[in-house]
């Protein structure tokens, strides 16, 4: 085969093999959503009770300052702070 017949060979083992690619990618998209319900995310969060009150509303501002203050109205405990490094022992003095 010259080298003329394996570049037209890769090629269309490329497209054939890109289109399988494609064509999987999206079965397997469409399999994995087949039996999920819609829902909103407006009324419940991920992983959170149905029966949960609604969120307060947030201050306009930073989003620093907005989960500061999330942090601080939460009830877990924090977590705990390691301890800070000992300082460096000062070198011995070198003598001429």
């Amino acid at each position: 085969m010259t080298g003329r017949g394996q570049a037209n060979a890769l090629s269309r083992a490329t497209a054939i093999l890109a289109a399988l690619f494609f064509a999987t990618s999206i079965l397997m998209s469409i399999i994995a959503g087949w039996s999920k319900a819609p829902h909103s995310i407006l009324t419940r969060g991920p992983g959170a009770p149905a029966s949960q009150e609604a969120p307060q509303p947030v201050s306009p501002g930073n989003i620093l300052d907005q989960l500061k203050q999330l942090q601080g109205q939460s009830n877990a405990p924090a977590a705990p702070v390691a301890p800070a490094a000992p300082a460096p022992a000062p070198a011995p003095a070198q003598k001429p």
